[in-house]
């Protein structure tokens, strides 16, 4: 966190009408009703920078702390909740972390440090839902911890030795594992993206439930190894393993065990077969109130190249079709609510790519259905027109006047088009697609000069530029899509008061910040 984000935290916490002597008076009294007082401290956002810690946390709560640049070290964490806090370019060596509790908690360039005469166990601790950016774990032994729906990106694992972990439904994008010991780590249904191995084994039975764990070990050239119990030396090659794929895809059919075999289904190419073990599957977590495992199916669905928004939807029609034939209970509906809004989310998003929603608040009354489906169908137009491949849902909301949200998901490039198409032809601010007209432009330039450069090249750079001036004269036919949009608009007298747009999900690196979030009025 830099200084300027310092000080605007510091005036956000101390922005208040309460004086500090009646916040201390207040604190004495709650201070009476509780054995652990640090429930009550006076600090409740604890801000660290640049500072070398070497305390005693033991049993003390530090939910929702933040630490940028700390040292950690010759601490002790033993029952420590650290909940929901934030850690930048952190360092933790020789620390006592026991049943320390970092859920939630968001690691960016962090190293947790092997030391010579320190402690470098993780005993029982606990990174459920954590996030992982550029982080690094070298020489540490994790010891009957969790780490369930946590996120590691661009994390190494040096020298680590894993003992009874359970990693439940992670998602790894990639991670290196080097010269790791796999003695009890559960990966089910963890999903493996561009991962990396180096003197590692994987345990048997987990591989066919990890996405893309397989496929990992048809395409890699890792030294990667699989335990076994038939092997003298515990351990077989990958090669091994790959050849008792039909053997387990025997096994898995005939115990109805859908989700390792739809996984093997899948490696192998086999898509129908994939997707109907898919189906089978979701009808078999309905019945067997196996709410959770939904979300893991729907993942794995998304590995399959070959489907369209239809079996997407398909698969959500299964699910409500369940939902209506069988006999639920109260507790069921309430436990199957925690998990399909989820669902009907990576569901309706299709396939992976980036995503972005955009509200549009209109002048359009409750009784005036005319206009709300004229409006619609000229949103709905803008996207068929700007791409085949988008995918997309529109919701209602019943305000007065109406409110429109548009979820689209498509790669990158389309959607920074659409985002420019929608603000212009049904706002007239232009300010977005200008910038994605500049930027196609200054694409053309820079491929002119490469070619232009390298004369070796030059075939394969004319045929790029080519099609970039294709894509420039498609630009120039979208002005007149634009033009007739605002006409429509126009002419049913329908305004639209404001928009507003933020990319939620994909990867959106060096493209210009007003793509990511940007919102404009009619008074602009």
């Amino acid at each position: 966190m830099n200084k300027d984000n310092e000080i605007l935290l510091q005036n956000a916490i101390n922005d208040t009408t309460i004086s500090q002597e009646d916040v201390i008076k207040a604190q004495i009294e709650l201070k009476k009703h509780v054995k652990n007082k640090d429930f009550y401290r006076i600090d409740q956002y604890k801000i660290n920078f640049g500072t070398q810690i070497s305390k005693n946390y033991s049993n003390l709560n530090q939910r929702r702390s933040f630490y940028s640049d700390c040292y950690f070290t010759k601490s002790n964490f033993t029952n420590t909740g650290f909940t929901g806090s934030i850690f930048s370019n952190c360092n933790f060596t020789n620390n006592l972390l026991k049943r320390t509790v970092f859920d939630s908690c968001n690691f960016r360039q962090c190293n947790f440090e092997y030391s010579i005469s320190g402690n470098n166990t993780l005993e029982g601790t606990d990174f459920n839902n954590a996030v992982f950016v550029e982080c690094t774990f070298e020489g540490i032994t994790f010891d009957a911890g969790m780490a369930s729906n946590a996120i590691f990106q661009s994390v190494s694992f040096k020298e680590c030795v894993f003992l009874g972990m359970l990693w439940e439904a992670a998602t790894f994008e990639d991670v290196y594992f080097d010269n790791c010991q796999m003695k009890g780590l559960n990966f089910e249904q963890c999903v493996f993206d561009n991962i990396h191995m180096n003197n590692t084994r994987l345990l048997f039975p987990t591989i066919p439930y990890i996405i893309n764990g397989i496929k990992y070990l048809m395409q890699t050239d890792d030294n990667v190894q699989i335990s076994s119990a038939n092997s003298s030396s515990g351990l077989i090659k990958k090669e091994e393993y790959l050849k008792l794929l039909p053997i387990l895809e025997k096994f898995y059919y005939g115990t109805k065990n859908y989700f390792p075999l739809a996984n093997i289904y899948v490696a192998q190419n086999k898509y129908q077969d994939a997707y109907n073990a898919i189906i089978n599957g979701v009808r078999v977590a309905m019945q067997l109130r196996s709410f959770r495992s939904l979300r893991s199916f729907c993942i794995l669905l998304k590995t399959i190249p070959v489907l369209e928004p239809k079996h997407f939807n398909f698969v959500y029609e299964c699910i409500q079709n369940e939902i209506g034939c069988q006999f639920f209970s109260s507790t069921d509906y309430y436990i199957l609510s925690r998990y399909l809004g989820e669902v009907r989310q990576l569901l309706v998003n299709g396939k992976d790519g980036t995503v972005v929603g955009i509200t549009i608040k209109t002048n359009i009354e409750s009784n005036e259905c005319d206009k709300l489906g004229i409006l619609i169908s000229v949103i709905n137009s803008i996207i068929d027109y700007s791409s085949t491949n988008a995918n997309n849902y529109i919701e209602l909301r019943h305000y007065s006047p109406y409110e429109i949200f548009c979820q689209i998901t498509a790669n990158p490039e389309c959607i920074f088009y659409i985002i420019g198409i929608i603000y212009s032809g049904l706002l007239g601010v232009d300010t977005l697609y200008k910038k994605y007209k500049e930027n196609i432009k200054n694409e053309i330039d820079e491929k002119k000069s490469l070619a232009q450069i390298e004369l070796i090249k030059a075939q394969t750079e004319q045929i790029k530029i080519d099609n970039l001036l294709k894509k420039e004269q498609i630009e120039k036919q979208s002005s007149e899509k634009i033009k007739h949009s605002q006409q429509i608009i126009q002419a049913n007298q329908i305004t639209i008061n404001s928009i507003s747009h933020n990319i939620t999900a994909g990867s959106i690196l060096n493209c210009d910040p007003i793509f990511q979030s940007y919102s404009a009025s009619n008074n602009q």
